[in-house]
C-alpha cells in the first residue's frame, strides 16, 4: 500500500518535472523563433525599407524580455547583435550623406556597408541556428 502511494507521488512528481521542461523548451524556442523573426525582416528591409524599423523595435522588445524571463544567453545575444546591425547600418548610411560631396566615395560606403549589413544578417541566422553566443563585436 505504501509502496503504491509512493509509486503515485514519483509519477506526479516526474510528470510535473516533464511540464516544467517541456514549458521551457517551448519559450526558449519562441525567443528563437523571434530572432528568426528579426532577420528576417532586416533582410527584407533590402527590398522594403520600412521592415527595418519594425525589426528594430522588435528586438528593443524581445530582448527586454528575454531578460526578465531569464532567456539562454545566446538568444539575448542576437537581440543584441540586431540592435548593434541596425545602429551600424545607420552610422555607415549617414557617412555616406555626409560624404557625397565626392561621386564614387558614397558609393563605396554604401556598398561596404551593404555587404556589413547582409554579413551581420547571415553570421547572426548561422549562430542562431547553431544555439551559440555571438561574440559581442562589430564585425
Amino acid at each position: 500500500m505504501e509502496e503504491k502511494i509512493y509509486q503515485q507521488k514519483e509519477n506526479k512528481v516526474e510528470a510535473f518535472l516533464d511540464d516544467a521542461a517541456e514549458a521551457l523548451k517551448n519559450k526558449l524556442r519562441s525567443y528563437k523563433n523571434k530572432a528568426y523573426l528579426v532577420y528576417i525582416l532586416y533582410a527584407t528591409s533590402l527590398i522594403i525599407g520600412i521592415t527595418v524599423i519594425v525589426g528594430i523595435v522588435m528586438a528593443y522588445l524581445f530582448r527586454k524580455s528575454a531578460v526578465k524571463d531569464k532567456v539562454e544567453e545566446y538568444i539575448i545575444s542576437h537581440f543584441t547583435w540586431q540592435i548593434k546591425t541596425f545602429w551600424g547600418s545607420i552610422i555607415i548610411f549617414l557617412l555616406a550623406i555626409i560624404s557625397i560631396i565626392t561621386i564614387i566615395l558614397p558609393y563605396i560606403i554604401l556598398i561596404l556597408g551593404l555587404v556589413w549589413w547582409i554579413y551581420r544578417i547571415i553570421k547572426g541566422w548561422m549562430y542562431l541556428s547553431k544555439e551559440q553566443t555571438i561574440p559581442n563585436k562589430w564585425f
